[in-house]
């Protein structure tokens, strides 16, 4: 009888103690299956990562991860059908990926479920499960314009690294190589550009 109180408090514990450790726990780093550190999944909604575990054990969004060898057990999988985008719109209940290539190239699948290369869609709020792999990039001002607008108000889009390198970003947020979009006393935005200048007035 004594036994009794101590048994009814461990039931609970022995009920709950399967059901916690049968909890995936989501990949931080990107590694996922036997080989990561604790078997980690690939997690299902956004993420820098992707859903799929490929079978190298690395999460991902293109078809290497989601195709042939991947590892169901810790992500999604296409059964050998990649659902790269038909059309332009990824995410969402249909589970769209978008592609690098393509018709509806862009790599990068927006907040709102399009599919684009630009800070719109690559910047803030992009779904890295639903984008193709590495192209989401949350950090700002290491996105490359593509129309050569440039700087906080443009999505954190830099000059540098596409067809306008080695620009400026003036103060207006448009790419430019004279005094008035590099000198800082015009507003010159550091980090989203060349760098800006200080202009020394000759005495």
């Amino acid at each position: 009888m004594h036994y009794l109180p101590l048994l009814l408090l461990l039931a609970p514990l022995a009920l709950t103690s399967p059901l916690l450790a049968a909890l995936p726990t989501l990949s931080p780093d990107g590694t996922c299956g036997p080989t990561s550190l604790s078997n980690f999944t690939c997690p299902s909604t956004s993420s820098d990562f992707g859903p799929c575990c490929s079978s190298y054990g690395y999460c991902g969004s293109a078809s290497l991860h989601c195709d042939e060898g991947c590892q169901p057990d810790f992500g999604k999988c296409t059964d050998g059908k990649a659902k790269l985008s038909p059309d332009g719109t990824c995410g969402g209940k249909k589970g769209y990926v978008c592609s690098k290539e393509g018709v509806y190239a862009g790599g990068c699948c927006s907040e709102k479920g399009f599919c684009g290369s630009t800070g719109a869609y690559c910047g803030a709020g992009c779904q890295g499960g639903f984008s193709a792999t590495g192209a989401c990039i949350t950090e700002k001002g290491k996105i490359p314009s593509v129309d050569g607008r440039c700087g906080e108000e443009h999505g954190g889009t830099n000059c540098e690294g596409g067809p306008y390198h080695g620009l400026c970003c003036s103060g207006f947020g448009y790419c430019g190589g004279d005094e008035k979009y590099c000198s800082k006393a015009n507003g010159c935005q550091e980090g989203f550009g060349a760098a800006c200048t200080v202009n020394v007035t000759a005495v």
